[in-house]
């Protein structure tokens, strides 16, 4: 489908309109050249498209500086249904490509005049293609050699903006690929860096005969001054002493070379705009990356310099050729003899223009006068005695709304009727005025005109009379007047720009200030009194706003400011603590060094700034950027412990297992005795490893509804217990609905560890508070995971008023194994098993410490409403009978060593077992016997085995038919059995276990 199907059926019915986006300037040779090469093929090739121009004056400015006010033009000027957007040279394509796809979205894009190309290639979204523009540097070289043989040095020049940089950047790169005697020249790069304009003029002056100079561009020095191209090259021509050859584009004044040719440029991109209007997508169209430079040679510069024509290649463009051709000598004849004829003719004639001169000098002269009066910038109006209108310049006539024609022998007051404004009162007649005795110029301000169509516009005028040159006598008058609407809205926007800025500076709380050397003098903006809460008086400078002693420790008034600055650039920056009523307010102050306006002399300027609330994020930031860190380390803990423990279960289970199969081997025998502390070391093993699991969160649980305070008021007598004779136990219980959803059990172990905690951080005996309370917060608040959010909490304290803990090794408290205390009295597992009990319960700690105060640990559990239980807890009884004979268990565990220790065990128990690797190999076991070749009884599954694990298992036997209990066997729970109570028929049991308990939990389910 063509790309501009759409487009060019509507190209018929209405116009569309072409952008042309210039990087330079009007008057700029290279970019006239595209101009009126493209303008003609446009108006030839598409006749009924608007064409709409804009330049970026990029020489003159930066691209920073220009391009919020080409966003506003553009937005303003241009229509969105363009049909495509020709860019010329890299800056305008550098815009497009960072603001206009934005702007333009789609719009096709053709290019021209591109050095660097390969910066915008991936950036550039919009479908476009368009000709990279190639310097030839080896050709012109070239010819610079033919031309002076013993050329040595190379002085290449360039500026400081954007394109100076690179073509700079493009010389530097073609030099390294230079063949033959090219590479022998010695090439030096002089930008803005070396010299002034004024300073390379000079210098180029000094240059030796074996030197030619290669300009590349030159429209701003060091000190950002602009300067025109052509009046740089006009007067480089005269001060260089060697030749100036040009890469970039034809220049008048510059000796030549092999330069780009916009002429050739403009028309490939002619060829391309006719492809996309045709159809053609702009991104199937080739970029043309081949040379379309040309030959150029001024030849008025080679004259100037003595080379011969006949050194010059043979296609190369002449730039002001002299007219001296092979019929010389006939023109020279034909031009003698229209001398001659012109000679006679004016013989004839001369006594006609003696009598006709007067006549002419007049008429001249009132042609002057008429040009210039139609040249002036204000409305001119003149009149005779009887105020009738005896002449209007353009601008007048513009303004009034009346012709020249038509104003002519018409009253003034018809042609000019003035208004004082804004009373709308008539002024008097000029003319009546200057009769009356006025002053012999009037001006008049707050004047208004209401011109022929009706508006009103606002004037300033001055009136002056004309007097007979002979008589003396007034024979009019002459008004000149001036619209100053424009001046109006300036003057507006100025003051609403004035009124943002002001309003700007309120919102932001930001005050400016200044301080004048010369009179020891500050001046202060409103928002610096209202920021310091201090009302100077006026014939006193008050030491609080006294900032540049603020700023500048050491200053005084006899030390010069340069001594406090680098440079006029330079910034210093300094912060001022003031007391306020809400506490202590952080003012940030910055200063610099600026010229004042009217007396051009150096002062200081200042902004100040409110920085408390800053001040104050960034220190909440780092708190949270530490919790942050702190709870991703102890969820990666969290799971390591849980990961090892799991791990461990299985090994566990094998020592477990053995001892206790040994052990009833060995009934009676003195071997028992060795068995026993491998039972009691691994059941303490055991132990351990449930605590890793209640850290990492990977503990079942058994959840009920209860009364926080009625579970501590419980536990009481156990804690004090646990605590010496020289400790303090208090309780501050508030209850009410003080009930949360949780594992009673493991809410005691948490209490227990706390109290045990705090007993050893009261070596010499203190005082340990256990607090209950109700918290309701809309707000949240800071926890040691980070920011516990809003919402109904009941709040557990337990606080001892012994050591602290040292604030260094306060991240570290809940990290396993790590204890303060010394080897064999503790474990360093007590404070990471309150962490994980809480924060499996979805619950949140914090812990406040002071080293003469103590510590306390916060504990936060979601509040619920309060539950009347009616249900029944059931628990399983063991059975130690005799298993069914013929008891058939299927079992799948992936580890051969537990495998073959529970196989073993069941055996021994009178069970029937076989064994599978894992679920797939019992699957398809089951798939190849038929269902009821064989009663199966209890299917027993690890739940983690690789290829298919015990839940995939336990679902693949369901959907088969089998309806018999089923067993799941692990080391810890994992997050695929949190739906495992709502299985049919299914039990678990933990690994580690013992016989007893394998043998009851059956038993249980075949009950």
């Amino acid at each position: 489908m063509p790309f501009l199907t759409a487009q060019n059926q509507e190209l018929e019915k209405s116009p569309h309109s072409v952008l042309f986006l210039f990087s330079y300037h009007p008057g700029h040779e290279w970019e006239d050249v595209l101009y009126k090469t493209l303008l003609e093929g446009m108006k030839e090739n598409l006749p009924g498209v608007d064409l709409f121009v804009q330049y970026m004056d990029s020489k003159r400015y930066s691209l920073e500086e220009r391009a919020d006010s080409i966003l506003t033009q553009l937005r303003t000027d241009i229509p969105s249904d363009l049909l495509l957007i020709v860019a010329v040279d890299d800056n305008a394509l550098h815009f497009l490509t960072n603001k206009g796809q934005d702007l333009f979205p789609g719009v096709p894009i053709v290019f021209c005049g591109i050095n660097d190309y390969p910066q915008f290639q991936d950036k550039l979204k919009s479908p476009h293609t368009g000709v990279i523009s190639r310097v030839n540097l080896q050709d012109t070289l070239k010819l610079a050699q033919s031309l002076i043989p013993g050329v040595k040095k190379v002085f290449v020049i360039s500026d400081a903006t954007p394109t100076g940089y690179g073509n700079k950047q493009m010389v530097e790169d073609q030099a390294r690929d230079l063949q033959g005697d090219l590479t022998q020249l010695d090439f030096h790069y002089i930008d803005h860096h070396h010299f002034s304009t004024d300073e390379l003029l000079s210098w180029s002056g000094t240059l030796k005969k074996d030197s030619i100079i290669l300009l590349t561009s030159w429209y701003r020095d060091e000190r950002a001054t602009f300067i025109s191209e052509k009046e740089f090259v006009r007067r480089l021509q005269r001060a260089t002493s060697v030749p100036v050859f040009n890469l970039l584009h034809i220049r008048q004044g510059v000796l030549g070379g092999k330069v780009t040719s916009g002429e050739n440029q403009a028309k490939i991109v002619l060829e391309q705009i006719n492809s996309i209007v045709k159809g053609s997508n702009p991104s199937s169209i080739p970029i043309v990356d081949t040379d379309t430079s040309i030959y150029v040679i001024d030849h008025e510069r080679m004259n100037y310099w003595g080379f011969r024509e006949s050194l010059l290649p043979e296609d190369v463009l002449l730039l002001n050729q002299s007219p001296v051709t092979s019929y010389r000598i006939t023109i020279q004849l034909l031009g003698f003899s229209i001398l001659v004829l012109l000679l006679i003719m004016l013989t004839l004639i001369r006594q006609s223009i003696l009598l006709n001169k007067s006549s002419i000098e007049v008429e001249k002269q009132k042609q002057i006068l008429f040009t210039t009066l139609n040249s002036i910038g204000d409305g001119v109006i003149s009149t005779d005695r009887e105020s009738t209108v005896t002449f209007l310049n353009e601008v007048a006539q513009r303004i009034s709304g009346w012709s020249l024609e038509e104003a002519l022998s018409q009253p003034l007051s018809q042609i000019l009727s003035l208004q004082r404004d804004p009373n709308g009162e008539s002024l008097i007649d000029p003319v009546q005025r200057i009769l009356r005795g006025s002053p012999v110029h009037v001006q008049e301000q707050d004047t208004m005109l209401l011109n022929r169509h009706g508006l009103n516009i606002h004037i300033l005028v001055r009136i002056s009379p004309i007097h007979d040159p002979e008589s003396g006598t007034l024979s009019g008058v002459i008004i000149v007047f001036r619209d100053i609407s424009d001046s109006d809205k300036m003057q507006q926007k100025l003051h609403n720009e004035q009124r943002r800025l002001r309003d700007a500076q309120a919102m932001a709380m930001v005050g400016n200030w200044e301080y004048d050397p010369e009179f020891d003098r500050y001046w202060y903006s409103k928002e610096v009194f209202t920021l310091t809460g201090i009302h100077p008086n006026d014939d006193e400078i008050p030491e609080s706003l006294d900032l540049m002693k603020i700023i500048f420790s050491q200053w005084k008034k006899d030390v010069p400011l340069s001594a406090m600055f680098h440079n006029e650039d330079s910034l210093v920056k300094s912060l001022m603590t003031i007391p306020s009523k809400d506490g202590s307010r952080i003012l940030h102050l910055m200063a610099r060094l600026a010229r004042n306006p009217e007396s051009g002399k150096i002062i200081v300027t200042g902004i100040i700034q409110d920085f408390s609330e800053l001040t104050q994020t960034r220190a909440a930031l780092k708190a949270s950027q530490e919790q942050l860190r702190q709870a991703a380390r102890m969820e990666a803990v969290g799971k390591l412990a849980g990961g090892i423990a799991h791990e461990f279960n299985n090994l566990l289970q094998i020592i477990l297992g053995y001892s206790q199969l040994l052990k009833d081997e060995a009934a009676g025998q003195q071997i028992v005795e060795y068995v026993e502390p491998i039972l009691k070391t691994a059941a303490s093993a055991r132990n351990l490893t449930r605590q890793l699991l209640l850290f990492s969160r990977k503990e079942n649980l058994d959840m009920e509804a209860f009364s926080m305070s009625r579970l501590v008021y419980n536990l009481i007598p156990i804690f004090s217990r646990l605590l010496e004779e020289n400790i303090q136990l208090k309780s501050d219980l508030q209850g009410g609905d003080d009930w949360v959803l949780a594992d009673q059990h493991q809410i005691e172990q948490v209490l227990i560890n706390l109290c045990l905690n705090a007993r050893d951080a009261m070596l010499r005996g203190g005082i340990l508070t256990i607090s209950q309370s109700i918290e309701s917060t809309f707000r949240s608040f800071p926890g040691i995971d980070g920011t516990i959010p809003a919402g109904d909490y009941v709040h557990l304290t337990v606080q001892d008023n012994g050591s602290g803990i040292d604030e260094s090794i306060l991240p570290e408290i809940f990290d396993p194994f790590f204890t303060t205390k010394e080897r064999e009295k503790g474990t360093g597992l007590g404070l990471s098993i309150v962490y994980g009990i809480i924060r499996q319960h979805k619950g949140y700690l914090n812990v406040k410490t002071d080293p003469e105060k103590g510590s306390s640990f916060h504990i936060y559990l979601p509040r619920i409403e309060p539950i009347v239980s009616t249900s029944k807890k059931v628990t399983l009884h063991e059975n130690h009978e005799e298993p069914v004979v013929d008891t058939i268990v299927y079992m799948a565990e992936d580890d051969p060593m537990v495998r073959q220790l529970t196989e073993t065990m069941l055996r021994n128990s009178g069970y029937i077992v076989k064994s599978f690797m894992n679920g797939k190999d019992l699957i398809e076991t089951l798939e190849k016997k038929q269902k009821d070749a064989e009663q199966i009884d209890l299917f027993l599954l690890d739940v983690i085995m690789p290829e298919l694990g015990g839940v995939q298992a336990y679902h693949n036997l369901r959907s088969s038919g089998y309806d018999v209990p089923v067993l799941f066997m692990s080391g810890y729970t994992e997050e695929r059995l949190k739906n495992l109570p709502e299985f049919q028929n299914v039990g678990l049991i933990r690994k580690p276990f013992t016989l007893k308990d394998l043998t009851a939990r059956i038993q249980a389910l075949l009950a």
